[in-house]
């Protein structure tokens, strides 16, 4: 027989289930088959903690007991305020004073021309240079043509005040 099928007649060979034919096939392949013989060992170890099993006794009165202790936790629980009232005062003071610290630094970050720190290079300069003599020296004919990369004919006529 096929491992598989031995495999699937494991369950039924421990209970004594299988008929004669079965058994015999079941019990020459374990003997020939290491990988199926450490299935077999292994199920039935399963099988026989399972059957050591003892459940645990409950009084007839746990599960009320259970849902009042529920209930009662869910109560203790309050609401979201409850959080910030059981905080010691310094605690809350020095969080909200850590919140006004960050909203300062946010508030100058923000109001604070930061203009200070651009910096103009010459290569800035001479590309500067570059577009002016590049807008200077542009005809409608060139912007019309240029057309293909945006509307430039209206700011050269814009800029050349025609």
């Amino acid at each position: 027989m096929e491992c598989e099928k031995i495999r699937e007649l494991i369950l039924d060979y421990s209970e004594g289930d299988l008929n004669q034919s079965d058994k015999l096939g079941v019990e020459k392949h374990l003997k020939e088959c290491k990988e199926c013989n450490i299935y077999f060992e292994q199920s039935h170890k399963v099988w026989n903690l399972l059957d050591n099993w003892h459940t645990v006794q409950i009084n007839n009165d746990f599960i009320p007991r259970f849902w009042d202790r529920v209930t009662t936790e869910d109560r203790k629980k309050g609401n979201a305020f409850d959080f910030f009232r059981n905080l010691r005062p310094n605690l809350v003071s020095g969080g909200v004073g850590v919140i006004i610290l960050i909203l300062v630094v946010f508030l100058v970050n923000i109001l604070v021309s930061h203009h200070d720190n651009i910096v103009f290079t010459e290569g800035d300069r001479s590309d500067e240079e570059l577009l002016i003599e590049f807008d200077r020296s542009i005809t409608k004919e060139t912007a019309e043509s240029l057309e293909i990369y945006g509307p430039w004919s209206d700011e050269i006529e814009e800029n050349k005040g025609g």
